[in-house]
């Protein structure tokens, strides 16, 4: 029987591309086993997109469901996304991203289902997350419900998430700041920050770790997180029940 992974290095393709796009509308259809990032937004001003079902192949590699890449203006609202990579996830190493809502949505993820990076040269700001549902679909897999990572430069600020609800997640949180410096993702090579991040009434039940808040030091010079204000914020790690030994009675 033929493999359901894909290989990494093999070439995969968008389902939907949009590149140097204004006033895009994407709006009540079904996507099914994209081969990669199912809906890329490349340098775009201005997408909609609601009531779109992405169920993807979770055994594939960087089947992301929605790429908002160097875009700004960008609303996601009510859409069901299902696969093994990030759900929706922002990257700014070709540009700027600003203006981001995403709404009422539900994610199944086996990777990050909100996520702000890795890929990170560009500035990322006013970006808020509210109304959702993240969930994992297996016991074991997974990285974080949330995750914040400034890795190449950028200054990501002004990120509100509120009223969402996990389960089955690795972690709920991960919020990171580091010093990857990765030119090919728009690096200058300075650090960058994330300063501004407010999360209220969140909560997670059968996680696996806690969440975890994480600066880095480069260059003798230690960089923190700075200004992340919670409200409500409850996790519930899973109880492990441990079986007797076969031998053992």
């Amino acid at each position: 029987m033929r493999s359901r992974i894909r290989d990494r290095k093999s070439v995969g393709y968008n389902v939907i591309y949009a590149q140097n796009c204004n006033d895009v509308t994407l709006s009540s259809f079904v996507i099914r086993e994209s081969s990669t990032w199912t809906v890329n937004l490349t340098a775009c001003d201005g997408v909609a997109v609601s009531g779109v079902v992405i169920d993807n192949n979770i055994h594939v590699a960087n089947s992301d469901g929605i790429d908002i890449c160097g875009s700004s203006n960008v609303a996601v609202e009510n859409c069901f996304i299902a696969t093994g990579d990030d759900g929706i996830v922002l990257k700014s190493s070709v540009g700027e991203i600003n203006n981001v809502t995403v709404k009422n949505c539900e994610i199944m993820s086996l990777a990050n289902n909100f996520k702000i990076g890795t890929e990170t040269g560009h500035d990322v700001s006013g970006v808020e997350v509210s109304d959702c549902y993240f969930f994992t679909a297996q016991t074991a897999g997974g990285y974080a419900g949330i995750a914040i990572e400034s890795a190449d430069g950028a200054d990501i600020s002004d990120v509100s998430i509120s009223d969402v609800e996990m389960d089955n997640v690795t972690a709920p949180l991960l919020i990171w700041l580091g010093c990857r410096l990765d030119e090919d993702n728009g690096s200058d090579g300075s650090v960058g920050s994330v300063n501004g991040v407010t999360l209220r009434n969140i909560s997670a039940t059968n996680i696996n770790i806690g969440s975890a808040i994480v600066g880095c030091e480069y260059g003798g010079v230690v960089h923190n997180v700075q200004n992340v204000r919670t409200a409500s914020f409850s996790d519930k790690i899973r109880e492990f029940i441990p079986k007797p030994h076969p031998k053992s009675s």
